[in-house]
């Protein structure tokens, strides 16, 4: 909520109102993700409980330049919500372990994910353009939202990004290219 028009009941009346709707939908379950830490307190009022963490790793420019490999060279295309659909409905996002997306709810977040400056890129992963990154970036930090590139293709990524953006470090979030231990 805009901080002029907090503290008016405008989320309360939103969230009972979603509530509505998915009882009338028959879901199971609903999803909050609050968009920062002092937000869980008041969720929880609602009756939400924390059910997952948000795991990030951070490497430094420095890192990042050792690790990358010269070889071969990702070209990073960009794209569309379409395009991403394709390439993550066959990601390990699209997993029955996972919180899936729907098609609408995909290109909905590749939207916003644009409006707020960031893009989104497929690339070559395993002969197909069904490798894909989401990114942004906030100051001299790049954000690589959600990528399923795996440990192989780590380096090649890594090469890209050093070759089309300017940053000192680079966090991932919820990374599934990285190996258990360093989780």
């Amino acid at each position: 909520t805009e901080p002029a028009f907090r503290g008016r009941g405008i989320m309360s009346r939103l969230i009972e109102k979603s509530f509505e709707i998915g009882i009338k939908r028959d879901y199971k379950l609903c999803v909050l993700i609050p968009s920062e830490a002092s937000l869980f307190d008041y969720y929880r009022r609602f009756g939400f409980k924390e059910c997952f963490s948000r795991t990030t790793i951070t490497k430094h420019l420095s890192e990042i330049r050792r690790t990358a490999s010269g070889e071969k060279e990702l070209l990073l295309k960009k794209a569309d919500c379409n395009k991403i659909w394709n390439a993550y409905i066959k990601s390990p996002f699209f997993g029955p372990e996972c919180v899936v997306l729907s098609r609408q709810q995909n290109c909905f977040f590749i939207k916003e994910l644009e409006r707020e400056g960031g893009q989104a890129f497929l690339f070559d992963l395993k002969g197909k353009d069904d490798g894909y990154i989401l990114l942004g970036q906030k100051g001299k930090e790049l954000l690589i939202y959600e990528t399923n590139s795996n440990a192989e293709i780590l380096p090649f990524l890594y090469s890209a990004v050093l070759k089309d953006f300017s940053f000192d470090r680079l966090t991932f979030y919820q990374p599934l290219c990285f190996p258990s231990d360093e989780l």
